[in-house]
């Protein structure tokens, strides 16, 4: 039964091999006796077991049936460890403080950091074994993308670690880090004005090449040009070429300046580009996600 499983499960998720390693990275953690932690995914238990280990509570969602009778059978008797059925997509996050230690599928990356970083029930710090390409994007690395934009008022975003590909089974056809987020204790923007700031985001980035442009309509022109100035942004600038600080005080001054039709204008553009990404045939989505 356990080979039938790790032949269907590693389609779609690369285990980590060795006890020591996953131990060596949940010591370097921060996780503490005293924390609860939520493990996504928690497959044939390897990660779970040692968790069980090194922190005070542990809540293992699992959605594969199979796995979870494995799992049932091999850490179903460690006190301290609630097995949860289900999508984590699915399943409400813990109202009470609590940390994330993870390894999920790379095709969940997205919609998984997404669940994890929206309010009110985000943990205090989240560690996720992820493909490298997408840890840059919430870098901002080599260049700004919404990603990491949408993230980092919020959250400290780093990598906690590098794998080697043959860290897991089966061994991946791409390279791994395990991605940290920090809940920033004080955040750079109150939490009523992420929706504006998530949609002002995204209409610079999906209206015209021109970042100078595009804000130009909202604050006028007087105002643009000390602010190029200041900033020293130039009239041809793309989005992805602004860092996340300047990116801060763009926002800032367009709560200020903007108008109310402006501000109308721009609603809801985050939730539109969504839909019209969740339209998009399948094979067209890695290349229409590239902006994020």
């Amino acid at each position: 039964m356990a080979e039938r499983i790790w032949r269907s499960k590693s389609l779609s998720q690369n285990f980590l091999r060795d006890s020591r390693l996953i131990e060596s990275l949940i010591l370097h953690s921060g996780i503490t006796r005293a924390d609860t932690v939520l493990e996504i995914g928690a497959g044939k238990g390897s990660i779970t077991r040692e968790l069980a280990r090194h922190c005070q509570h542990v809540i293992a969602v699992e959605k594969d049936p199979e796995l979870l009778a494995l799992l049932a059978q091999t850490i179903g008797d460690l006190p301290n460890v609630e097995l949860i059925p289900g999508n984590i997509l699915h399943v409400d996050l813990p109202a009470y403080p609590y940390k994330v230690f993870a390894n999920i599928p790379y095709s969940l990356t997205a919609a998984i950091v997404s669940k994890l970083t929206s309010p009110p029930r985000s943990p205090l710090t989240t560690h996720l074994v992820v493909q490298t390409e997408a840890a840059h994007k919430y870098l901002g690395l080599p260049r700004e993308s919404m990603y990491a934009l949408f993230l980092k008022p919020w959250f400290r975003v780093s990598i906690a670690h590098y794998f080697n590909r043959r860290d897991f089974s089966p061994v991946p056809s791409v390279d791994s880090v395990l991605l940290r987020l920090d809940k920033r204790e004080t955040p750079l923007l109150s939490p009523t004005a992420q929706t504006l700031y998530r949609d002002f985001i995204v209409w610079c980035f999906v209206h015209g090449h021109s970042l100078y442009v595009t804000l130009e309509r909202f604050v006028g022109p007087q105002t643009m040009a000390a602010l190029a100035s200041t900033l020293s942004i130039s009239r041809y600038v793309t989005p992805s070429a602004v860092d996340f600080e300047i990116w801060l005080c763009l926002f800032s001054e367009f709560v200020q300046h903007s108008s109310h039709s402006a501000r109308q204008l721009i609603a809801g553009s985050e939730r539109r580009l969504r839909e019209q990404q969740a339209r998009l045939p399948k094979e067209f989505h890695t290349q229409k996600h590239d902006r994020w």
